[in-house]
């Protein structure tokens, strides 16, 4: 199943605001990890509308929009995605319960992937305070899946019978 471009670039904006909306410091801490949460979904449900192209493109706009190191969230977005890329076809038959559990273990390799580019660049933040953003992206994910699928499967699986 293919999804249309627009519906990706409508994401993918959708997906950029709600990572750069400001919060205040106390708050920041817990903000889910939108971009990884929108590639994973697309991953695993509309596997061919995920490229290795889109990952690359929203990696970067995050790292261009984030004012950190070019390639960061890239990197660390395409390394996710590729590990998680084996599980597309079981992901989806798994009890909301257990896609939370892996979806939380994809966060923290994607966590981990920029703590370590982080630390090799010389910035030292603790990664306890990542851990947050991990267990609100968890918590968000029955919500984030329930829009997403009413947005790109629904819709396309009502062109599909129209025609």
């Amino acid at each position: 199943m293919t999804v249309s471009p627009m519906r990706l670039f409508m994401a993918l904006c959708f997906m950029l605001m709600l990572s750069i909306m400001p919060l205040p410091q106390p708050i920041d801490l817990f903000r889910p990890l939108w971009g990884l949460t929108l590639v994973l979904y697309l991953q695993w449900s509309v596997p061919k509308g995920c490229s290795v192209v889109f990952i690359l493109l929203s990696g970067l706009a995050l790292d261009a929009l984030g004012a950190g190191l070019m390639g960061q969230h890239a990197c660390a977005l395409l390394i996710t995605a590729w590990m998680a890329s084996s599980n597309a076809q079981r992901f989806r038959l798994l009890t909301i319960g257990h896609q939370m559990l892996g979806l939380g273990i994809f966060c923290l390799i994607y966590q981990v992937v920029l703590f370590i580019t982080g630390l090799l660049l010389g910035y030292h933040a603790p990664f306890s305070s990542s851990l947050f953003s991990i267990v609100t992206t968890v918590l968000f994910w029955p919500w984030v899946q329930l829009i997403a699928d009413r947005m790109f499967l629904t819709l396309s699986i009502k062109s599909r019978l129209s025609s």
